[in-house]
């Protein structure tokens, strides 16, 4: 920590150094400090200015040079007439769960035009209360980093592939067990029978992750060093700092054993977007993560239900 007083001190020692440094360098600084305070514009200012606005081009030419990689797709919006495997909730929807092939060729015409005002025109099923979440995003031009445009993730697997069975039965047991404690996973029947299952099938879950599955492994990433150590990362125990307050990471989560969206009726209602039947219920008293089921922004209870593949 450095005072007030010894600040000014060492500014002025500093400021008769560069005065009495007239050759090379000194000499520049001096004169260049002595045209900011003369010229209203500020010398220094605009001369800044100009190199940072010369190097954001010179990274944008780089930018733009490098390998732009072509999006890429599983095929599926292609492979069927009647979109099964694409996203079209809160379109209208026929009594099977098949939307309406105009509507959805009508949203995609008003996605293809970028025109914010067609964006009123979205066709909506009639029990539609959901609204979509930001869908104009892709129009959007960040000035920080490389374009969202010039980033690519792989496709994710066709609806119809043995690696899209084996991942929705991941889903499935996810649901299934979201309320069993991280702390009982090595003893836990129900996640017995998860990972016996999921060893079963003619796919591995992850091709990252060639060995079979254990109670230790399931659930976990894709990267080595996901399965080192606790589920939980130990921050997530820790009260947070901010400032002049604390922050505890207890939460509140929703109640165990409820369910949503298992039977058709509810799904189809999903999605038409309509208001769900249930409300999700929390508890009062607000508790550590220490299961999948009360992840804070991953609520497995519903988000599982309401995945689009279903």
């Amino acid at each position: 920590m450095i005072s007030r007083r010894r600040f000014l001190k060492r500014s002025g020692e500093a400021g008769m150094a560069i005065t009495t440094a007239r050759a090379g360098l000194g000499a520049m600084l001096v004169e260049a400090v002595n045209s900011a305070a003369e010229e209203p514009g500020s010398y220094l200012s605009e001369k800044r200015a100009q190199r940072s606005f010369e190097i954001r081009c010179d990274a944008a030419r780089s930018a733009a040079n490098g390998r732009n990689p072509i999006p890429t797709t599983n095929g599926d919006e292609d492979r069927y007439p009647d979109k099964r495997a694409s996203f079209a909730k809160s379109l209208p929807h026929n009594e099977l769960g098949e939307v309406e092939p105009r509507a959805y060729s009508d949203w995609l015409s008003i996605l293809a035009s970028g025109d914010s005002e067609r964006f009123e025109q979205l066709p909506r099923d009639p029990m539609a209360v959901a609204k979509l979440n930001n869908p104009q995003a892709t129009y959007a031009f960040d000035l920080v980093g490389v374009d969202s445009h010039a980033t690519r993730l792989p496709p994710p697997p066709a609806f119809a592939s043995a690696s899209m069975a084996v991942e929705m039965a991941e889903l499935y047991w996810q649901a299934l067990t979201a309320d069993v404690p991280f702390r009982d996973y090595e003893t836990s029947e129900r996640i017995a029978a998860a990972v016996t299952d999921l060893n079963a099938f003619s796919h591995p879950l992850r091709s990252q992750t060639p060995r079979k599955l254990t109670a230790q492994a399931l659930f976990r990433g894709e990267t080595a060093g996901d399965i080192i150590g606790p589920y939980i990362s130990q921050f997530l125990w820790l009260d947070v700092p901010y400032g002049i307050k604390i922050f505890d990471q207890r939460y509140r989560f929703p109640s165990r054993n409820q369910q949503f969206l298992t039977n058709f009726n509810e799904w189809l209602a999903c999605q038409r977007g309509a208001e769900p039947a249930s409300k999700l219920q929390f508890d009062s008293q607000r508790r550590y993560i220490c299961s999948n089921g009360n992840w804070p922004n991953m609520c497995t209870r519903t988000s599982v239900f309401r995945t689009e593949s279903l």
